[in-house]
C-alpha cells in the first residue's frame, strides 16, 4: 500500500530532474542517512529514565499503560522478566500504543555481543539496551519499572531523532531556530518534516524551491497526502488551544511559534499518526472484506487480484511476497487465499517513519488480548475460563455474547490437554486459537522461521525477485479461480481453517510461579482434591439425621424427636 506512494515520490521527483534516484525505489529507497548513534549517549540517557522513576509525571502514565501486560507476563523465579518477554512486551507496546515496528523487538533478535562498542546500529539499540540491563540487575530480568524505562529510552531516542530531522528542515528553509517563527513558515516547516518522515524523501538533499514543488505535487504521488497535512495542522491549531489559551480581553496575540514548542508538536505528531493512518488501514479492510469468503478472514487470490486490475493499486504484491511475509494460506494449492489481518498487519502497508521504526497498520487483535490479560491477570488460564471471556467479547466484526462452536471449543480443550491444564495466553497455539474465534482480526500465527516480515524492498533486495506481480501471472490466478468450483472456507467449520499442535512460548523456560499464585494454586488443589470427601460427608450426615428421626417410629416408639 505505502510502497506505492514511495515509487511515486521517486518518479515525480525524477520527472521533474530534482534529484538522481533508483528506478525501483520503494518506500525505504531513501532512509535516513544516520543509522548509527553512539553507545554512550544511549547508556547516558537510559541512566536519566531510570532517575526519574516515581519523579516523572509522563514516566508514571507509560508505566501505568504498560502495567496489565507485565502483570499477565511469564516471570522467572525472581518475579521479573527475561529477555525474550521484556522484547514480546515492547513490541506489542509500541505496535498497540503507537503504532511502531521497532526495528530491534522481534522475538528473533539475540543478544547484543559487542562488550564496549563506540557506535551501534539503530536496529540494535534494542539488545544493546537489554546488556545494560542484564549487568545492572546480575542477570536477574527486569520488573515492571525498568520494563517502563526500556520503554521510556527508546521513546526519547525516536524524540531526538525527530527534533534532528525538524531541525534539517529548519536549516533547509533558512528559517531561525532561536525566534519564533509566523504560522506560515511553521506550517511550511512541519510539513518538510512529513514529507522526510512519512514519505521517505531525504529533503537534506534537496533545496527550497524543490521541496515546495515536491510539496506542491505530493497529492499525485500519495493521495492521502492532503489528510495527512490537514490531519496535522488540525492537530497543531488543537494544541495550541490546549496549551496556548488566549483571553479576548487581555489584547495579547500570539506571538509565534519557537523552535522548542514546535519539537514538543512533532513529538505528538510520531505519537498519534500510527492512529490517524490506521483509517487507512481499516478501509483497506473493508475493502478486502467485501470479497471475503463466508466469514473465514480470507481472500481468494483470484479476487485479490481482480480488485488490482480493477484500479485498487494496493492489492499487487507477487506470490512469492505474500508467502514469505505470512499472508498467503495455501491450505488448499488449487485455491490460495489473502489472510485480511496478516495481510494488513503485514510490512507491505508500512511507512518508514524512522530509522528506529516503521508505522505499521494497528493489530486489531492486540485489543482483545489486553481484555484478557486484564481479566485474567496471570500467564495462564483454565479452558473454561478463557472460552468464557472470549464469548463475550466483540470486535469490529464479531458481536457478543455468543455460543462459541463445538468444534473451536475441542480446540481449546485439545491445548489444555497438550499443556497439561492451564493454558498459557502467550503462546502460539492460544494465538492460532485467537485467529480461528476472530479471523478477520486476528492474524494466524506461523511457526518460528517459515515466514519472514520484509518490507517490499528489502524482500526484492534478498531474493533477487520483484515483490510486484506482473499482469500476466494476476490474470493466471484470476483465470483459475474462475474455473474452479472447490467450495469456500466455511467460518462455520473452524476445522477448516489450518491448523497444527505445534506449540512456541515466548518464554522458553517452564513457566515458574511466584510464591502468591503457587499458594493459590495450593489451595484450589486442596480444595479441588477434597471436594469430593466434603461432599460425601455431607451426604453421610443428612443421611444419618434422617434415619435418626425416623428411627423412633420404625421401632413403634410414640413420640419422635426431632435431632439436635
Amino acid at each position: 500500500m505505502m510502497s506505492f506512494a514511495a515509487r511515486s515520490i521517486t518518479a515525480l521527483l525524477a520527472a521533474a530532474s530534482l534529484v538522481t534516484v533508483e528506478g525501483n525505489a520503494f518506500l525505504r529507497a531513501q532512509p535516513h542517512a544516520e543509522q548509527h548513534v553512539a553507545a554512550d549517549a544511549v547508556k547516558e540517557l537510559l541512566l536519566s529514565e531510570l532517575s526519574l522513576v516515581k519523579k516523572d509525571g509522563s514516566f508514571a502514565v507509560l508505566r501505568e499503560e504498560l502495567r496489565v501486560m507485565y502483570a499477565a507476563l511469564p516471570k522467572n523465579r525472581y518475579g521479573r522478566l527475561d529477555s525474550s518477554v521484556v522484547r514480546y512486551a515492547l513490541h506489542r507496546y509500541f505496535v498497540q500504543t503507537r503504532g511502531w515496528f521497532v526495528e530491534g523487538l522481534q522475538p528473533n533478535n539475540g543478544k547484543f555481543n559487542s562488550s564496549s562498542p563506540v557506535e551501534i546500529m539503530k536496529d540494535r539499540v534494542p539488545a544493546f539496551l537489554q546488556s545494560i540491563f542484564e549487568e545492572r540487575v546480575h542477570g536477574r530480568g527486569l520488573d515492571l519499572e525498568d520494563l517502563a524505562a526500556f520503554a521510556a529510552t527508546i521513546q526519547e531516542l525516536v524524540h531526538k531523532e525527530s527534533t534532528d530531522l525538524l531541525m534539517e528542515a529548519y536549516t533547509l528553509l533558512d528559517l531561525p531556530m532561536d525566534t519564533p517563527l509566523d504560522e506560515k513558515n511553521t506550517a511550511l516547516a512541519v510539513e518538510t518534516y512529513l514529507l522526510s518522515v512519512i514519505l521517505g524523501t531525504k529533503v537534506s538533499t534537496l533545496k527550497r524551491w524543490q521541496v515546495e514543488t515536491v510539496l506542491k505535487n505530493a497529492h499525485r504521488a500519495y493521495p492521502a497526502w492532503p489528510d495527512v497535512t490537514l490531519w496535522a495542522h488540525d492537530l497543531r491549531r488543537a494544541e495550541n488551544h490546549l496549551h496556548k489559551p488566549t483571553n479576548p480581553f487581555s489584547g495579547s496575540k500570539q506571538v509565534g511559534t519557537p523552535f522548542p514548542e514546535a519539537a514538543t508538536f512533532i513529538e505528538k505528531v510520531g505519537h498519534k499518526f500510527g492512529s490517524f493512518q490506521d483509517h487507512e488501514c481499516r478501509e483497506m479492510k473493508d475493502m478486502l472484506m467485501e470479497k471475503e469468503h463466508q466469514g473465514s478472514g480470507r481472500v481468494r487470490l483470484s479476487e485479490f487480484y481482480q480488485g488490482s486490475l480493477d484500479g485498487n493499486w494496493q492489492f499487487s504484491e507477487s506470490v512469492e511476497y505474500l508467502r514469505s511475509i505470512g499472508a498467503l494460506d495455501e491450505t488448499d494449492p488449487k485455491m490460495p487465499a489473502v489472510v485480511i489481518p496478516n495481510y494488513v498487519t503485514s510490512h507491505s502497508n508500512c511507512l518508514a517513519s524512522s530509522s528506529f521504526y516503521s508505522v505499521c497498520c494497528l493489530n486489531e487483535c492486540e485489543v482483545l488480548m489486553t481484555q484478557l490479560e486484564r481479566a485474567v491477570a496471570l500467564p495462564m488460564a483454565a479452558s473454561s475460563l478463557l472460552a468464557n471471556l472470549v464469548a463475550n467479547m466483540s470486535s469490529s466484526t464479531v458481536d457478543a455474547p455468543r455460543t462459541l462452536p463445538s468444534s473451536l471449543l475441542d480446540r481449546l480443550e485439545d491445548i489444555s490437554v497438550h499443556h497439561g491444564g492451564d493454558i498459557p495466553l502467550h503462546g502460539r497455539l492460544f494465538a492460532q486459537w485467537m485467529h480461528h474465534a476472530f479471523p478477520r482480526e486476528c492474524p494466524y500465527p506461523h511457526t518460528a522461521g517459515t515466514t519472514n516480515p520484509m518490507t517490499p524492498d528489502e524482500w526484492m533486495a534478498a531474493s533477487g525477485d520483484n515483490a510486484i506481480a506482473n499482469v500476466e501471472d494476476m490474470s493466471r490466478y484470476i483465470s483459475a479461480g474462475s474455473n474452479n468450483t472447490a467450495g469456500p472456507l466455511d467460518i462455520e467449520e473452524p476445522l477448516a481453517l489450518p491448523w497444527s499442535m505445534s506449540e512456541e512460548l515466548i518464554d522458553y523456560r517452564p513457566y515458574e510461579k511466584s510464591s502468591q499464585e503457587a499458594s493459590e494454586g495450593i489451595f484450589r488443589t486442596f480444595l479441588d482434591t477434597f471436594r469430593p470427601v466434603a461432599q460425601l460427608a455431607v451426604v453421610v450426615a443428612s443421611g444419618y439425621a434422617i434415619f435418626s428421626t425416623v428411627r423412633p417410629a420404625l421401632r413403634g416408639e410414640e413420640d419422635l424427636k426431632l435431632p439436635r
